[in-house]
């Protein structure tokens, strides 16, 4: 299987690890490419010794992908926009 995904970030932290970001192209998405993924880095974690694999989901939606692979929602966490009522990233770099 020909895997269409965005690069994806985790780190290590003793015997945790996070998956920080992880995406499917627009075209690609509802296939299951995701799941194959996590399933994949899940068997990588295990052989790497790490004992807790952490997900921060970005909505209720990539939540469910996450549950299907076995996960456990422990905590919600409410966050926010980082620019609220300043300039964006794009507006600094061009001088606005």
């Amino acid at each position: 299987m020909e895997f269409r995904a965005l690069p994806l970030v985790y780190f290590f932290i003793i015997k945790d690890a996070r998956l920080e970001s992880v995406a499917t192209i627009k075209e690609y998405r509802g296939k299951g490419l995701i799941g194959h993924l996590i399933h994949y880095i899940q068997k990588d974690m295990l052989k790497k010794e790490v004992e807790r694999l952490w997900v921060l989901p970005i909505n209720e939606q990539v939540e469910r992908v996450y549950q299907k692979s076995g996960f456990d929602t422990v905590l919600n966490v409410k966050t926010g926009h980082a620019f609220l009522g300043g300039k964006s990233v794009m507006d600094v770099r061009n001088g606005l």
